[in-house]
């Protein structure tokens, strides 16, 4: 089995959606109000607020108690069942691709290992983190390093001055920007451990996390790749006011399940079967010192 373009990733998941479009976009509307509906409703009482008072952000002190307590909610609703919705999620979307009768109520298949999925969550945001100190950290240094050797130059609008920091603003940007494409292609390495878990049930939290490690080893910049050829539907969505996500969310869900698929056919025929013998799979535990042995 060879690795699948993305173009024929994509190709795949848009004819496997085919006919199944109204359920998928349902399934994934739903999963949007389990772990984000709060924060919505707090975005939306605080848009009330503004239109209310247009001085609404020179009383910022005076802290709306509503939006921040609908905030908090949000953020523990999504902490305690987020792993949950997800994996269910990615549950119904490998049944599509396998054609294995996905229903509406795989959504919720991931409340059977409320435990694990949980943990899968939280491990994936505390390497998130980590990745973001790892690599933020030494990019603010440099930054201002280069705002320190040009601090002049922002205040003067002599020619030379300014196109100084012109190209300094461009490279702050680049730096920022560069900072965050490393940080998704770290953590890009923990993707697929949801898909592991659903496949794999009689693994633990950290068999999945370190078996997606493995899987996406060498993979990682090319599922970047992947996600980044999504830019222009990402901006016509928002264009549309956010309808146009109703399409877009499954067919991202349904590509990268895919992209799961490929992948773990790609080890079964190579002869790198990594759930064969659950024992050997994984002796990196705890991951942490793992992952950033390198750095």
């Amino acid at each position: 089995m060879s690795i699948k373009s993305t173009g024929k990733l994509k190709k795949e998941s848009l004819v496997q959606l085919k006919g199944n479009w109204g359920i998928a976009i349902l399934v994934s509307f739903i999963a949007i109000l389990f772990t984000d509906g709060v924060f919505y409703l707090s975005n939306i009482n605080e848009f009330k607020e503004i239109i209310a008072d247009p001085f609404y952000y020179k009383s910022i002190a005076d802290d709306n108690v509503g939006t921040t307590a609908l905030f908090k909610i949000g953020l523990l609703i999504k902490l305690l069942i987020g792993g949950c919705i997800t994996s269910g999620l990615y549950k119904f979307f490998l049944n599509i691709l396998r054609k294995n009768n996905p229903k509406v109520e795989n959504i919720l298949s991931g409340f059977k290992f409320f435990g694990k999925n949980f943990l899968i969550q939280l491990v994936i945001y505390i390497f998130t983190f980590l990745w973001s100190i790892v690599i933020y950290i030494p990019a603010t240094i440099i930054l201002l390093i280069i705002v320190a050797s040009n601090r002049g130059g922002f205040y003067t609008l002599d020619m030379p001055s300014l196109a100084s920091s012109i190209a300094i603003v461009l490279i702050m940007i680049i730096l920022i920007i560069a900072a965050y494409i490393l940080i998704y292609i770290a953590v890009a390495r923990y993707e697929m451990a949801f898909f592991i878990a659903n496949d794999n049930p009689e693994l633990t939290c950290m068999e999945c996390v370190g078996a997606s490690k493995e899987m996406m080893d060498g993979n990682c910049v090319r599922y970047f790749l992947l996600n980044l050829t999504f830019i222009g539907w990402e901006i016509l969505s928002i264009l549309t006011l956010g309808l146009g996500y109703l399409w877009l969310r499954p067919y991202k869900y349904a590509v990268k399940a895919d992209f799961y698929m490929n992948l773990k056919d790609e080890d079964i025929s190579s002869g790198d079967i990594m759930f064969k013998d659950k024992d050997s799979h994984l002796e990196e535990s705890p991951l942490i010192k793992e992952e950033f042995k390198e750095i």
